[in-house]
């Protein structure tokens, strides 16, 4: 089988008997990773039976490892199953390298060098702290690396998208969002913050759908998450909404930005500017930001994030209606004051505001989504229409 292409479905068979070396590893790696990232020095005496069995737990991950290489490679170009084998090459390699510097650490904090970084003076106990304290850094940045993907890859893996024939719903939002969202469609990449602005947008339509059948949401969940995950998915939708929550709203703000500052917040962020200019120099930390803002993401990344997007929209929709309209009704009025006091500083904004009513925005949406659905999912159109009339 090694080197074949092979359909979605053959190549998850193929990889799903090294589901139980992979997540045994990701748990291994992750607990004893945070334990050494807490403290390189000593951290490894609460883990010590752990780093103790690292030998037989990378020959089992080994294992894992041939099995993997020898699935072939998918055929299709489906982002999630595209995302989930670059996880997994990515929990491979890091997995690899987390081995080795892991047992180097253990055998190092548990050795002399350990006892001269704790009991020494001088330049001997330097030197051993630089040791330990390096060893058990890299051991900790490559597990919680390798554990990170490991987890990602195994959740692609175990999803199932919404069963029906048309595209999904996070790819209608793209595309409603016009030529821009369009045209990242069609790119092998996309920049930083055009990637940020479509996933907000994304996560505002779909917070407006689920708003409109918080009633009766049960035909509409299936087309953002497994219906057979449903707890995992609200698992996810109370820390999102515990995200909003705790989140430094203005009065005004809207769907899209309150996903901006929590979603995205090394771009938008409260104290993104205020981190790049804290060296004094202002023309250098925006250069700083504006070089972080056209770094390059690959769009079969960026549509899985489009998709939780979609998927935590949708729900936030459904838990908070009222929350939701209350956010298109701070857009349909925005402080006009403030609106030209930065239109005056030279923010690229119409002089005057001309937003969209609240009840605009609802029929726009629920527009697209009956076209969708008429002609993908009639029976989600025939929900939508008893829910909207």
């Amino acid at each position: 089988m090694f080197g074949r292409k092979l359909s979605d479905e053959e190549w998850k068979t193929a990889v799903s008997g090294a589901a139980d070396s992979v997540r045994e590893t990701c748990h291994v790696l992750e607990t004893s990773g945070k334990a050494v990232e807490a403290d390189p020095i000593t951290g490894w005496t609460t883990v010590a039976e752990t780093l103790s069995l690292l030998n037989a737990y990378e020959e089992r991950f080994r294992g894992a490892k041939r099995m993997y290489d020898g699935a072939g490679k998918p055929r299709s170009l489906d982002p999630m199953v595209v995302t989930a084998k670059r996880s997994l090459d990515a929990f491979f390699a890091l997995g690899q390298l987390a081995f080795y510097w892991g047992k180097l650490h253990y055998r190092d904090a548990s050795g002399g060098p350990g006892q001269r970084a704790l009991l020494e003076t001088g330049f001997a106990q330097k030197a051993a702290l630089t040791r330990v304290r390096n060893n058990g850094n890299k051991f900790a940045k490559n597990a919680l690396g390798a554990a990170k993907a490991g987890a990602a890859a195994l959740e692609l893996l175990s999803s199932q998208q919404y069963r029906g024939t048309g595209p999904s719903l996070m790819d209608l939002f793209v595309n409603s969002a016009g030529e821009p969202g369009s045209q990242l469609l069609r790119q092998r990449n996309a920049k930083l913050s055009q990637a940020a602005m479509i996933g907000c947008w994304c996560f505002s339509r779909a917070a407006i759908l689920g708003m409109v059948v918080s009633g009766e949401p049960d035909e509409f969940i299936p087309m953002v998450w497994d219906p057979s995950k449903i707890d995992k998915f609200w698992e996810h939708v109370n820390e999102e909404l515990h995200r909003v929550d705790t989140a430094d709203l203005p009065p005004g703000a809207g769907l899209a930005y309150i996903r901006m500052i929590t979603e995205y917040p090394q771009l938008y962020g409260p104290d993104v500017l205020a981190s790049a200019i804290a060296g004094g120099n202002l023309k250098k930390g925006l250069k700083k930001l504006e070089s972080l803002a056209d770094s390059s993401v690959a769009v079969t990344d960026a549509r899985m994030v489009w998709s939780i997007d979609t998927a935590m929209g949708l729900s936030v929709g459904i838990r908070r209606p009222d929350f939701v309209r209350a956010r298109l009704e701070a857009e349909a009025n925005p402080d006009r004051e403030s609106w030209t006091r930065a239109h005056e500083a030279g923010v690229d904004i119409p002089a005057e505001p001309h937003p969209l009513s609240a009840d605009e925005q609802i029929e726009s949406v629920v527009e697209i989504c009956g076209v969708f659905f008429q002609e993908y999912y009639p029976e989600a159109k025939a929900k939508l229409d008893a829910l909207t009339r």
